[in-house]
């Protein structure tokens, strides 16, 4: 036998019902199903469709033995009402218009789905469905849609340690503990950043010896990622960082592209993720999930515009074909700014100029501040274009410090009021102190610069610029080692 069954998410999250668990005890009140009935889900809105089809596994399964899912209610333990339930496996999701209630309708659908309701007894919907079962663009769990993992985290800022905001929005664990280990998630260690996600606990509450354990026990159901893996970890995955703004709902904040994901929380005994919990105790966040700070991309706050409140209220989600696909070009496609650690970049640029000759140290410096992330920060504060002379275009722009490199002080080195986009004329006059500006942004010339060059360099004693109040101190300095060469 095949029925048609509703399922309203709004009540009850059958999506990631089914995402994380492959089954679901569904009641049955007097419905006559029997075991291997095929069940298929329409899901009401905001999506109108069919969208699970389901194989039944067991029958008659009293209260008390069914499986506990009360994690996907959202309106508390409705499934009292129900004496027994059948277990529905899941077989393959939909997500095709050619499913959805208008279509169906015209196809021997009477109405809405309400009730359960056999489809053997409407020839026509039923050979309809059975249709374009064989011909829709199917997805199973070895799909060729690159595996993403959508993960609901805690808004923050930078999610590089504590903020004031940090426990607005948050789940269960940060409810009852004051912050969650996502804190970190932004934070370079090694040249890697380290995620943390909580999974769904499920039944863990029960036998143990502190109720914090059923956080930390929790897993990620990787064999999702990828079906056939038996393996503690999944490599080559995309995750989509999420969380809840006040006016847009739930956001894509960030993602991390070929990651390694892990069943089990993993720690790294590392000092940078330690911090003091709401008891007063030194505490480490652990993790599930790393990546090359390279894959990785934070949002500034003002860019965090893509909505993604199709994954419900869970914290975890494993995506569609159709979304997941919308999801990667997006994610693909965005070329704007990318947040970062700054101190960790500033490690790693020392490290790699550490043992060079002083006099090509500047020269190296560059070349790596060139292909870091602050420059992308730089070219986006001033709209790909030199300050000075306007010349447009990234590959002939170079960001510049206003205040050199070794003459920064702590938090100077990458900060982006100390940043300056110049053509490559321009920098070079700047860096050598053959140009600088005073307060008001007028620019000052060296009067070891003659006429000749100053035309040909797209120089006049009429160029000014904005600078910002934040910048002011940067410019105050240059603008002493420009007239101690005057």
């Amino acid at each position: 036998m095949k029925w048609l069954i509703s399922a309203n998410s709004n009540i009850y999250d059958h999506f990631q019902a089914f995402y994380d668990n492959d089954v679901i005890d569904w009641r049955m009140n007097n419905t006559k199903y029997k075991v291997e009935d095929i069940v298929y889900i329409y899901s009401t809105k905001p999506y109108q469709k069919i969208m699970f089809k389901c194989i039944i596994e067991k029958i008659d399964i009293p209260f008390d033995d069914m499986r506990t899912d009360w994690e996907y209610w959202k309106e508390e333990q409705k499934n009292r009402k129900a004496n027994t339930f059948a277990r529905f496996k899941l077989i393959r999701t939909f997500d095709n218009d050619k499913l959805s209630l208008k279509v169906l309708q015209m196809n021997g659908l009477k109405s809405a789905p309400q009730g359960p309701m056999k489809i053997n007894k409407i020839d026509k919907l039923d050979n309809y469905i059975s249709n374009i079962e064989e011909k829709c663009n199917i997805y199973n769990f070895e799909d060729e849609t690159p595996p993403i993992l959508f993960c609901n985290v805690t808004p923050m800022k930078l999610y590089q340690g504590p903020e004031e905001t940090s426990s607005v929005h948050g789940g269960k664990y940060v409810k009852e503990h004051g912050i969650g280990y996502e804190l970190f998630n932004f934070k370079e260690i090694n040249e890697k950043y380290y995620g943390f996600v909580q999974p769904p606990t499920g039944n863990r509450s029960k036998n143990l010896k502190k109720p914090i354990d059923k956080f930390k026990q929790a897993k990620i159901r990787i064999e999702r990622l990828e079906s056939k893996s038996h393996k503690d970890f999944v490599n080559g995955i995309t995750i989509i960082w999420v969380s809840t703004d006040d006016n847009k709902g739930r956001v894509i904040t960030g993602w991390y592209k070929n990651a390694r994901v892990y069943r089990k929380q993993q720690t790294l005994n590392n000092e940078k993720r330690r911090f003091i919990n709401d008891r007063g105790e030194g505490e480490e966040a652990s993790y599930y999930i790393e990546c090359h700070v390279d894959d990785a991309t934070l949002l500034p706050e003002k860019e965090r515009t893509f909505n993604c409140n199709m994954m419900g209220q869970s914290n975890i989600w494993y995506g569609n074909p159709n979304y997941n696909r919308k999801v990667t070009n997006y994610i693909n496609q965005y070329n704007g700014t990318s947040l970062y650690d700054k101190e960790g970049l500033k490690e790693r640029i020392e490290k790699d100029v550490q043992n060079v000759p002083n006099k090509y140290k500047e020269t190296l410096l560059k070349a790596r501040i060139g292909q870091s992330k602050y420059r992308n920060l730089i070219l986006d504060k001033f709209n790909n274009k030199c300050v000075l002379c306007g010349v447009g275009g990234s590959e002939f722009l170079i960001a510049s410090h206003i205040k050199a490199w070794k003459d920064c002080e702590n938090g100077e080195h990458l900060d982006e009021h100390n940043g300056l986009l110049l053509c490559p004329n321009h920098d070079k006059l700047f860096d050598n102190h053959y140009i600088s500006f005073d307060e008001n942004g007028k620019i000052l010339i060296s009067e070891d610069l003659s006429r000749k060059n100053r035309t040909f360099l797209n120089l006049n004693e009429n160029m000014k610029i904005k600078i910002s109040d934040d910048s002011q101190k940067y410019f105050s300095y240059h603008r002493k080692l420009f007239e101690k060469l005057i």
